[in-house]
């Protein structure tokens, strides 16, 4: 991934790569509750170099804010000087952003979709993205329900019994199907058969 900025269809093409880099949004908390991407992140771009200590210099990011957004591209710079070299940004604003992953065919917008469809989009990003990742450590996943934004699952295998089935491994489902389906989901395991 380039440090430079990203063209909108370089940073959608990045965001949807798998694994899914951790997309953040710069801008301020409010404008994140009017809307944002899919799967985002809200970390004000004042607060970047105090919470970057809790990255993992190895991992992707994106990040994006309102172009105007003083101090973005020395922030940024601060990340590379401290070891991280998968770092792309985008200097498109918020709305051009929605409006390419709207038009860009690439991208699956689940909002669009009929209700009907949602559960065989939602099996296809476990199949896609997750499942194999999974199964490679013996575990699985099962989706139960769909219940507004609530996305049951139930952990079978290795992630049946395991702690991270509960935390880092339903972070990742959470965020590879909000990134995926372009529509914020919580991810919820449930204990039992499904």
């Amino acid at each position: 991934m380039e440090t430079i900025p990203l063209t909108v269809q370089e940073f959608l093409a990045h965001r949807r790569e798998n694994p899914s880099p951790l997309v953040i949004d710069l801008r301020d908390p409010q404008d994140f509750a009017d809307g944002h991407l899919g799967g985002a992140r809200s970390l004000p771009w004042r607060q970047l170099a105090e919470e970057a200590i809790f990255f993992a210099p190895s991992k992707s990011y994106l990040f994006y804010s309102d172009p105007q957004q003083s101090g973005l591209q020395e922030t940024l710079g601060w990340l590379l000087q401290r070891g991280f070299r998968q770092v792309g940004y985008t200097l498109a604003d918020y709305s051009t952003l929605v409006r390419a992953i709207g038009e860009d065919p690439n991208e699956t917008l689940l909002s669009k979709l009929p209700p009907a469809g949602w559960n065989h989009a939602i099996e296809q990003v476990l199949d896609q993205r997750l499942r194999p990742y999974l199964e490679s450590d013996g575990g699985g996943i099962e989706f139960v329900a769909l219940e507004g934004d609530k996305l049951f699952v139930h952990f079978t295998g290795a992630c049946k019994s395991c702690d991270a089935s509960r935390t880092a491994t339903l972070r990742l489902i959470q965020v590879s199907l909000s990134v995926a389906l372009n529509h914020d989901f919580k991810v919820i395991a449930k204990k039992g058969s499904p």
